[in-house]
């Protein structure tokens, strides 16, 4: 069970800060728009701004996990002493019954891609949690400024 859910952080890790930006996003509309609908004295300027700290301070724990998929990247390529693989793979020949007509085909490298795939995808994560952060701040602050209740 231990290694299912370490497997699990591992595929989930550098997609935690899209999945939290989303989710806390989601999650912050939701409170604030159901306060003024259903009881509109709830919805006054101080809940909207806790519960725009509270899901900030979520969305931006959930980018720091992300962001320790780069820094792991990191370390490992400067313990391999090498430096990280840009641009296309490269390509090798393939074996077919003719050598003469052998074909080119890219190179497999199943880790490299991985570490490569992982760091895009928390590179994407930490942007748009960026993204969804600032819409949580641009409606705390709408929450503030703007009358929730009728007079």
């Amino acid at each position: 069970m231990a290694v299912k859910r370490a497997r699990i952080g591992f595929l989930l890790q550098p997609w935690a800060g899209l999945i939290a930006g989303v989710a806390g996003w989601f999650a912050h509309h939701q409170i604030i728009g159901d306060a003024l609908h259903f009881h509109c004295p709830a919805g006054n300027p101080a809940s909207a701004v806790v519960v725009g700290i509270a899901v900030i301070v979520f969305v931006a724990l959930a980018a720091l996990w992300s962001r320790a998929v780069l820094r792991e990247d990191a370390v490992a390529v400067v313990e391999e002493g090498e430096a990280p693989p840009r641009g296309p793979a490269p390509r090798r020949k393939r074996a077919s019954p003719r050598d003469e007509g052998a074909r080119e085909e890219p190179a497999r490298e199943p880790l490299r891609r991985s570490a490569g795939s992982r760091a895009f995808a928390a590179r994407l994560s930490l942007m748009a949690a960026a993204l969804f952060a600032l819409l949580v701040a641009v409606q705390t602050m709408a929450g503030v400024m703007l009358p929730g209740c009728p007079p």
